[in-house]
């Protein structure tokens, strides 16, 4: 589920991007990569970031990683260093940031989520709450976008109660009918982090993730795990080239006109075949979300559809607690 088409990496500019790095970096760039990660490479996501989503990032602000994981992971350690105990998450959301959170010593406090998003009057609920997490650009699974009024609140909140926001820029990059909205870190550096990987969209090979953290929380975040895992410098600074010549823009453009026409004939297919059943998380990602009646025989329709060749995904992982009354697929 979610993953993205691996047959579209494009594999003879990533191989010129490599080899113009170990033909051009100097010798001694060629040792370990710097903490935090190499400052060409945070430069180059900076004016990324900001240009394509809003953000209000900069190169002193970034720190990379091996991947959103371990960049939640370094995030978890920040707040529990800095006395939180609790880390609100989407329910259903993504184990992918559960899991480093649990591991960190975090409580998980679930909150629900509906077709605006997070729903933020539940914060209320939680008075000793002053963390969250939260995928404003794409919740990760019901595809819905965080409403400007819930976006207002949760900042609200987070400077009420001298709180953070994790911001997960989740498939923010393939976005089909129209831009998504600029991440919520624009307009509060001060109390949002900012998430983000190549994993969607350059494949998890290229395993580089990164936060852009409060000027007062980077050094926190990048010494939080002593060693941090972090991508080879050649990678690094591979990645930054791929990205300044301009051949990851026109990937990202590639990418998305093949998804939207994917996208839009499986539609049309379900249109015709189950036009009684929802879908929902149409306007982003590599994935839909068909409910389908209470009483539905899931593994009987998922062994159904093996046999033509299809894989259909049962989103029990992405729930903090069983969803009674509803089924999707």
């Amino acid at each position: 589920m979610s993953s993205p088409d691996f047959r579209a990496f494009p594999r003879r500019k990533w191989v010129a991007a490599i080899r113009t790095a170990a033909e051009t970096t100097p010798f001694d760039r060629l040792d370990y990569a710097s903490p935090g990660g190499e400052p060409r490479l945070r430069a180059v996501l900076a004016e990324h970031l900001n240009r394509s989503r809003g953000a209000a990032a900069e190169a002193a602000t970034i720190s990379v990683f091996s991947g959103a994981r371990q960049s939640m992971a370094q995030v978890a350690r920040a707040l529990v260093d800095a006395g939180h105990r609790q880390i609100g998450m989407e329910n259903p959301g993504s184990s992918g940031l559960w899991e480093p959170a649990r591991a960190a010593g975090l409580e998980l406090v679930a909150l629900p989520v509906d077709d605006d998003g997070l729903v933020t009057d539940a914060l209320d609920d939680h008075p000793g709450l002053r963390a969250v997490c939260v995928g404003a650009a794409h919740q990760i699974m019901l595809g819905c976008v965080l409403a400007p009024h819930r976006r207002q609140a949760l900042l609200d909140w987070a400077r009420r109660v001298d709180g953070l926001i994790v911001e997960d820029d989740y498939d923010a990059e393939y976005s089909y009918d129209g831009p998504a909205l600029p991440v919520m870190q624009g307009s509060d550096r001060r109390r949002v982090a900012l998430l983000g990987s190549m994993s969607r969209s350059l494949t998890p090979t290229v395993n580089v993730g990164w936060v852009v953290a409060p000027p007062h929380l980077v050094a926190a975040v990048r010494t939080a795990n002593k060693p941090a895992p972090v991508p080879p410098a050649l990678t690094e600074l591979a990645l930054a080239h791929f990205m300044e010549s301009g051949a990851y823009d026109r990937h990202l453009r590639d990418s998305r006109q093949r998804f939207r026409c994917r996208r839009n004939a499986l539609l049309a297919a379900l249109a015709r075949r189950l036009r009684r059943y929802p879908v929902r998380a149409v306007g982003a990602g590599l994935h839909l979300v068909l409910e389908l009646p209470a009483g539905t025989d899931i593994p009987a329709l998922i062994a159904a559809a093996k046999r033509q060749d299809m894989e259909l995904a049962i989103p029990t992982s992405c729930t903090c607690s069983r969803n009674r009354g509803r089924r999707c697929c």
